[in-house]
């Protein structure tokens, strides 16, 4: 799941070169844009990374950021502020089918081009409910000159390294989130104590049969400067090649193993007390996947949950 197309070129320096025309800046107001994204319905929202991808079909809740909720019953984005350096509106492109063309999609880039989220629209049309989304404005008032925005506006949030059974949930998704989950990396490596262990990498397959199998409602998390969220029951889970895929009502979560290189079991503080987290990290030590039970479940949930996990050695 490379984020460029050719070697050395990144994704937004590729769609500009392939497809200028097709291309509108919107503004980098990225509470701005999610609150005009929220009144389509049947968007696809893709968040790809280094190893990982999440796509969920449906509408997307409120945006949040570090420190606020989590697991939202709908198309979950999170961010930390500065990371989205250009948005564009990509106009419909051709489609194999006639009858059907392709519609339009809202990319985000962060400052070296590489692509961080994709809203692809249900239909052309609804590419209209974006065009009173502001674009850049030409003095750069909105933090951006051509929907380019100075990184040196927005210092990013400090990272949040997440201390294994004492903080809460919300601060164990920020930790993935801030620092491309460097702090937390560490911050795990250094601990000493059963709140966080290594597992073998090659056990993920086993632990998502066992959630399919168990009926639980987990939350998958996937974190590529962006960070998108989807909760729901494990439908079907397969392999193609070293990519394992898994499909959860409306989303499919695609991981590719050969780029998860630590895999560990920790706990943080939730609604129910200490849950158990399945946390997932790439060769460079950022974070992928972030698997975990977040909200409200029956106490028989809970402890399956709880039990599957501590049988992963």
């Amino acid at each position: 799941m490379p984020a460029c197309g050719r070697r050395g070129v990144s994704d937004l320096r590729l769609l500009e070169d392939l497809a200028p025309d097709t291309l509108a800046d919107l503004t980098v107001d990225l509470p701005a844009l999610v609150d005009h994204l929220q009144l389509l319905d049947g968007v696809t929202a893709v968040t790809s990374g280094h190893g990982a991808a999440l796509a969920s079909t449906g509408r997307y809740g409120a945006l949040t950021t570090v420190g606020g909720p989590i697991a939202q019953p709908a198309i979950a984005l999170r961010h930390a502020p500065g990371v989205v350096a250009t948005a564009l509106r990509v106009a419909p492109g051709p489609s194999i089918h006639l009858t059907q063309p392709a519609a339009a999609s809202v990319d985000l880039f962060d400052a070296t081009g590489r692509r961080v989220h994709q809203a692809r629209l249900a239909a052309p049309q609804d590419a209209r409910l974006l065009d009173s989304v502001e674009p850049p404005s030409e003095d750069g008032l909105d933090g951006g000159v051509d929907g380019r925005l100075d990184g040196a506006t927005t210092l990013p949030p400090a990272p949040v390294p997440a201390r294994p059974g004492v903080d809460d949930q919300i601060d164990l998704v920020d930790s993935h989130l801030t620092d491309a989950g460097g702090a937390r990396l560490r911050t795990l490596t250094g601990h000493d104590g059963e709140d966080a262990r290594p597992v073998g990498h090659w056990l993920l397959p086993d632990v998502l049969a066992g959630v399919a199998e168990l009926g639980l409602r987990p939350t998958f998390t996937v974190t590529s400067g962006l960070q998108q969220s989807h909760t729901g029951r494990v439908e079907a889970i397969g392999h193609a090649g070293r990519t394992l895929r898994l499909r959860s009502e409306g989303a499919v979560l695609a991981v590719s193993q050969a780029s998860v290189h630590r895999m560990w079991v920790t706990r943080a503080q939730g609604p129910h007390g200490p849950t158990s987290a399945l946390e997932m990290f790439d060769a460079d030590g950022r974070a992928l996947v972030l698997i975990t039970l977040t909200g409200h479940h029956p106490p028989a949930a809970l402890r399956a949950w709880e039990e599957l996990l501590a049988l992963q050695q």
